[in-house]
């Protein structure tokens, strides 16, 4: 794939990823009424396991359906890659610690 088309690809996937996390955090914030996670461990805690979910039915659907494959070397959880598993959690994590430094 030759950069223009990869680039518009990243861009796409990197702002749906930034909706879902968005999402997750609204639902996090309805349930606990707190805007910094990170205050509330029980949030962060929901916030990933609502990420983890969502995660492995989008990887099963989409490997399911074909629309890509895992290389021989992808570590695997019940059949979905480890690291697009772990992708929403730890990126939406991550962001909430950046947020609350500055």
């Amino acid at each position: 794939m030759k950069w223009p088309a990869l680039t518009k690809l990243l861009l796409k996937m990197s702002v749906k990823d930034g909706v879902w996390i968005c999402l997750f955090y609204l639902i996090s914030y309805a349930a606990f009424g707190n805007l910094n996670p990170l205050d509330n461990w029980m949030q962060v805690a929901v916030f990933a396991v609502i990420a983890l979910m969502f995660a492995f039915v989008d990887e099963k659907i989409s490997v399911t359906m074909g629309r890509w494959e895992y290389g021989p070397k992808m570590p695997l959880v019940y059949g979905v890659g480890l690291t697009p598993l772990l992708e929403l959690a730890v990126t939406g994590i991550a962001i909430f610690y950046l947020l609350s430094i500055f």
